[in-house]
């Protein structure tokens, strides 16, 4: 039935007949956040809310109520066969919507949104034309529509998940001209220059907004970051000087930042002095891709310490059991997902700069983590924080996941897939990218989240400019990969990067952290966001050539 209340009667018929279910709602309500994108409540307070039906626990319990009969029509819309009958139908039995041409067809269903759609005799059949994907299918078989869906799901389709709006008819290239105006003539002039230390060498950690080095300790992975960037631009065709800038910050890591055993520090001072000697497996990683880029580049002696930060990682990074690496080399602390991520983008990285089947090798063991730890299958999400056993630790860090990582791995996957013939991996790809978009936006500005559960409930509202960045390159990875066109979802991407992070900003530079509501929290401009901006922007510029 169809029932109306005013909800003052309905809030005391429930404090009479079923106060548990009042009480706990009001909980979960109270404890709610909230942001432009909706209210959301605690996962535990709202699973504690009693699920009784309104029927058992309010309805048969109330003096108070009558019940009037209707004369109106009613259908649940549950079928093909259910739109036939409400819908206006033709002199045929046809009902016809969107721009249709349908010769000679009978009690069909049919209806195309955006392209022309036609048919010839058609009989008792649906068909259904979206921006997306198209569905044919005999009247009578709306029952098995499940079946289509669950296949679609096992194989990651992002139709599932993700559905290009009508709206974003985008010309393919359209942002060509900002991006590469911004990338060679505004922000690696910028940070070529006054993001370099000349005193002390290396490079600033970061920027104030009125482009004036801030003195802050310099992290081993800005340091290789920066050379990394400065070698793709170089790659890309940029004329600046780019092999002194790569040689300079090698000097001061080498010079500067190596430990007595091999490996690299974690920080250093402003003017070099080590701060902090810890050897931590996310700046080796940096520091190796770093290497691979400058070897492809020229420089002379990046091969010699590539080599000897890969005999230094074996030795000291490597876990004992062969399940990965520890996050430092005293073996302490919970491990995580994002080192490995990175030394994926490593490995691979070196597959590239010497075409060695060996660090392909080592890829696919990181991919083995992948597979058998990181990937939730259920909820197609990326877990970030795990025991020493692999398990996701207890508490709200177990379910911590993070849309901005989702991309990043869906990028690499799809890399590894064509590198080592494992199709299937991009079934995964598509699966991260659709929960990351379905479940990790700010629906207010379209911005990624820094980070929702599992189940999709934001844990932090913040959205940095990195994973935008990493939201392009994955929706690159994967157009053309057998799913929906997403050249209009790169440059809707791209343009929300501009709007949201850069065309707010001083010339060169990026509002890094915007609350969501849209208003930026930025204090400084970090150098270590550098990298993903100019390798997602030069990527873009590679997709679009010869376009805009």
């Amino acid at each position: 039935g169809i029932f109306l209340f005013r909800a003052g009667a309905m809030c005391d018929a429930f404090a009479a007949f079923a106060p548990d279910i009042w009480r706990a709602t009001e909980a979960a309500y109270h404890a709610a956040t909230s942001d432009l994108s909706g209210l959301y409540m605690p996962l535990e307070l709202y699973s504690a809310i009693p699920s009784t039906s309104i029927d058992y626990a309010i309805v048969e319990r109330a003096d108070d109520i009558a019940m009037v009969p209707a004369g109106f029509r009613w259908n649940d819309l549950g079928s093909w066969q259910s739109l036939l009958d409400v819908g206006p139908s033709d002199r045929d039995g046809n009902v016809i919507l969107g721009d249709v041409v349908a010769i000679d067809c009978e009690n069909s269903y049919i209806r195309g949104d955006g392209r022309l759609l036609s048919a010839i005799g058609m009989k008792d059949v649906a068909i259904v034309s979206t921006a997306d994907a198209t569905f044919v299918a005999p009247v009578s078989h709306s029952q098995h529509v499940k079946k289509i869906v669950e296949q679609l799901e096992k194989s990651g389709r992002l139709e599932t998940r993700f559905t290009p709006a009508h709206d974003r008819v985008i010309e393919s290239g359209a942002w060509r001209r900002r991006v590469r105006h911004w990338l060679f003539e505004e922000t690696l002039p910028l940070w070529s220059t006054v993001g370099v230390d000349h005193r002390h060498g290396g490079f600033h950690e970061a920027l104030g907004f009125d482009a004036a080095p801030l003195m802050k300790p310099k992290r081993m992975r800005t340091q290789a970051r920066q050379v990394y960037a400065f070698a793709v631009a170089k790659e890309r065709g940029w004329d600046g000087p780019a092999d002194r800038l790569i040689a300079h910050g090698i000097d001061f890591m080498a010079g500067r930042g190596r430990t007595d055993r091999g490996g690299w520090v974690r920080t250093l001072n402003v003017d070099g002095s080590v701060a902090d000697p810890v050897e931590d497996a996310y700046d080796h990683s940096c520091v190796l891709l770093a290497l691979a880029h400058a070897h492809m580049s020229g420089h002379p002696d990046a091969l010699r310490l590539g080599e000897e930060t890969f005999a230094f990682l074996d030795a000291h990074l490597e876990d004992s059991r062969m399940t990965g690496f520890l996050e430092t080399s005293d073996g302490e602390g919970e491990r995580r997902s994002n080192p490995h991520m990175h030394l994926l983008e490593a490995f691979l990285a070196w597959h590239q700069a010497t075409g060695e089947r060996a660090y392909l090798r080592r890829a696919s063991r990181i991919i083995d983590l992948f597979r058998s730890h990181f990937f939730d299958a259920e909820s197609w999400t990326l877990g970030e924080y795990f025991d020493d056993g692999w398990k996701p630790v207890a508490g709200e860090k177990g379910t911590w996941t993070e849309p901005g990582h989702h991309f990043e791995w869906a990028s690499l996957l799809v890399d590894f897939a064509a590198r080592s013939g494992q199709a299937e991996l991009t079934g995964f790809a598509r699966k991260l990218y659709a929960s990351a978009v379905a479940n990790g936006l700010n629906r207010a500005t379209g911005l990624s989240y820094g980070a929702v559960s599992r189940q999709g409930l934001p844990l932090d509202t913040v959205s940095r400019s990195w994973p935008q960045a990493e939201a392009i390159k994955a929706a690159i990875a994967l157009d053309g990969s057998g799913g929906p066109d997403l050249k209009p979802e790169i440059e809707a991407r791209v343009g929300r990067l501009f709007r949201w992070h850069i065309d707010p900003a001083p010339l060169g530079l990026w509002i890094d952290r915007i609350d969501e509501r849209g208003r930026s929290l930025a204090a400084d401009v970090p150098a270590s966001i550098f990298y993903h901006l100019v390798y997602a922007l030069t990527q873009y510029l590679d997709g679009t050539a010869g376009e805009g």
